[in-house]
């Protein structure tokens, strides 16, 4: 059950990253805001726009947790 849990979601994260980029998705078309940047890349300061951005940029994380 747990591995079904996961499928599901990994399928509606990409369903997102699909609508964003403009692709046709059943019941999310129209609804995003199309995003021209690559998203499969990490985050950087030239993503101007995305919401708490700059905020999350200056989290350092230590590769230890």
């Amino acid at each position: 059950m747990e591995i079904n849990n996961g499928r599901l979601a990994m399928f509606g994260i990409f369903s997102l990253i699909s609508a964003a980029k403009g692709l046709e998705v059943p019941g999310l078309t129209g609804l995003l805001e199309l995003y021209d940047g690559e998203p499969m890349a990490y985050f950087s300061s030239s993503d101007g726009g995305l919401p708490f951005l700059e905020k999350m940029l200056e989290i350092k994380i230590s590769p230890y947790f």
